[in-house]
């Protein structure tokens, strides 16, 4: 049986300070992309929580000039997995596309 990949995208505005933006249902797996720009100065930090061991890990943490614009891609989740993302001043934007399919364990 095929199972067809879709992406789905989500947008909108982060507030200061730590922002819940995707954690994975229980039987999905898949990998998430983010854009953010801010027209001002901004620091922000990407964690992805995983819950197969229970650790955040902090894979960036970035110190932006006005208006620069971060393309994060293609970071994989497993079931249950999440990411939170901080930022420093209001008005930082984001863009997520994000896909999702059943989880397979590999034998």
């Amino acid at each position: 049986m095929a199972v067809i990949n879709s992406i789905q995208i989500k947008q909108g505005i982060l507030s200061i300070g730590s922002n819940p933006l995707i954690s994975y249902p229980r039987g999905f797996q898949g990998s998430v992309s983010f854009l953010f720009n801010n027209p001002i100065a901004y620091d922000i930090e990407i964690n992805v929580t995983r819950v197969s061991n229970g650790t955040t890990v902090q894979l960036y943490a970035l110190s932006l000039d006005p208006g620069d614009t971060v393309n994060v891609t293609e970071l994989f989740l497993f079931p249950g997995d999440s990411i939170a993302v901080v930022t420093s001043v209001a008005g930082t934007s984001y863009q997520m596309s994000f896909s999702s399919v059943p989880f397979a364990k590999i034998p």
